[in-house]
């Protein structure tokens, strides 16, 4: 399996991408590529965001049956981000490959050892998918709001997985920042989730998504996470600077 046997979609925001960067960045993805070939389906998504500070950030979203792995780093350069963004994935992909054991593919790809969050109440989904694709993350928060006791809660497991962000909560980190990371991962991967995994699986694989992410790179996501807080605490039809 080459390159192109695995599907790439590039997101460029505030970042001039030349055709010689790009292809160069692709054969880079040669060795996730390789990695994936077993997998009956297998997208990537990379997203490269310049900023007034000249740092560049750099994200990866690799969507395989039932799971979701996404990596983000950020540096002055591109390459030295978007490299250690692939060498993320591919840790991780070694070991959610190691945890599938010798069940039967089926199994081990469907819902692995994930629970399914239920909402509170009906959704609406017409409201989500209108949101999305308006990318209006207020109004897809809004309507997913039925999930939020049960994220909360799915939050509050995870992070006792993970002694190191365990102890950092209620100091630098909230159960709240996690929630908010989840729903902005849901936010991003709404088109391109597993068909085969119930919504409510797939949005607990993005709370350890969540809880990953902030481990790896706190600042980032806590950054993230405030904008968008403050975007929401505002007045209708008003946003922050």
């Amino acid at each position: 399996m080459d390159a192109t046997a695995l599907g790439i979609q590039f997101d460029v925001k505030e970042y001039d991408l030349s055709g010689a960067e790009e292809r160069s960045l692709r054969e880079k993805l040669d060795i996730l590529a390789r990695q994936v070939d077993h997998f009956p389906v297998a997208e990537l998504r990379a997203l490269i965001q310049g900023a007034r500070s000249n740092d560049i950030s750099a994200k990866l979203t690799l969507i395989l049956p039932g799971r979701t792995l996404v990596a983000r780093d950020h540096d002055r350069a591109l390459h030295p981000a978007f490299d250690r963004c692939i060498e993320s994935l591919v840790h991780e992909l070694d070991a959610y490959k190691d945890s599938l054991g010798n069940q039967s593919e089926s199994a081990k790809t469907a819902t692995g050892n994930y629970h399914e969050i239920q909402p509170s109440e009906q959704i609406d989904s017409s409201a989500i998918e209108e949101a999305v694709k308006s990318a209006d993350y207020i109004s897809f928060r809004r309507a997913m709001f039925p999930f939020e006791d049960g994220v909360r809660l799915s939050a509050g497991r995870w992070v006792q997985r993970y002694p190191e962000l365990d102890e950092e909560i209620g100091k630098s980190i909230e159960i709240a920042d996690i929630v908010e990371e989840a729903f902005l991962e849901a936010f991003e991967g709404y088109d391109i989730r597993a068909e085969n995994v119930p919504f409510g699986v797939w949005l607990e694989q993005l709370v350890h998504s969540a809880v990953k992410s902030l481990l790896r790179q706190p600042d980032e996501v806590l950054e993230n996470v405030s904008v968008v807080r403050s975007a929401l605490d505002a007045p209708e039809g008003k946003h922050p600077e």
